[in-house]
């Protein structure tokens, strides 16, 4: 029977000629035929639950009673399970230095991008970056308002990425190639808004 398949009582009793075998076959106690199929038919237990059950199991190996564990491990809980929980919750001291520690490397980042100026980041060309392209404004790539209005506008744009940009200046292909895209569309939205050609 396949995982995908729920076990009834009709086919546990088609599958086994007495009810013993059934039981032993599945390794579950049960007293009759409907509560050995609901017993197959119930959910098996998260990775979690089942890595508490064992941590649970061995805190009970280690300690006899559960007052024992709790005054051995200087921890209040209800219930074996509450103990456990409360073993693996983290510490809250451990978590607020690792955050200082987070926060320390990021303004030492901070620092060192604003002493290295505007070359630390090129945003220009990171929107030039093919994955990037088809989600970027016009501000992003440094285009003004004025060079959606007038072709002249748009071509000193174009001029100047195509500089910064182009292979044989330092930068790719592919940003070469959205500049090229990036000049169209600036023109095809000059003629949209009616803008001069001059």
């Amino acid at each position: 029977m396949s995982t995908s398949d729920k076990y009834t009582e009709k086919s546990l009793k088609e599958q086994f000629s007495k009810f013993v075998e059934a039981k032993a076959h599945f390794n579950i106690k049960a007293g009759s035929w409907k509560s050995l199929a609901q017993k197959l038919n119930k959910p098996k237990p998260a990775p979690e639950e089942l890595r508490l059950e064992e941590q649970i199991s061995e805190l009970k190996q280690r300690f006899s009673k559960l007052a024992e564990a709790k005054a051995e491990l200087g921890i209040k809980a209800g219930s074996w399970k509450a103990l456990v929980e409360k073993l693996n919750k983290p510490d809250p001291e451990q978590e607020i230095a690792m955050l200082k520690e987070q926060i320390a490397q990021l303004k030492a980042e901070i620092k060192r991008l604003r002493e290295a100026g505007e070359n630390a980041f090129d945003e220009v060309g990171f929107w030039l970056r093919d994955r990037n392209f088809d989600r970027a404004k016009f501000e992003d790539l440094g285009v003004t308002e004025e060079a959606t209005e007038m072709k002249s506008k748009a071509d000193a744009i174009y001029k100047d990425l195509s500089r910064r940009y182009h292979p044989d200046s330092g930068g790719s292909d592919e940003q070469m190639a959205n500049v090229n895209r990036l000049k169209k569309q600036m023109i095809s939205v000059v003629k949209l808004n009616g803008g001069m050609s001059l």
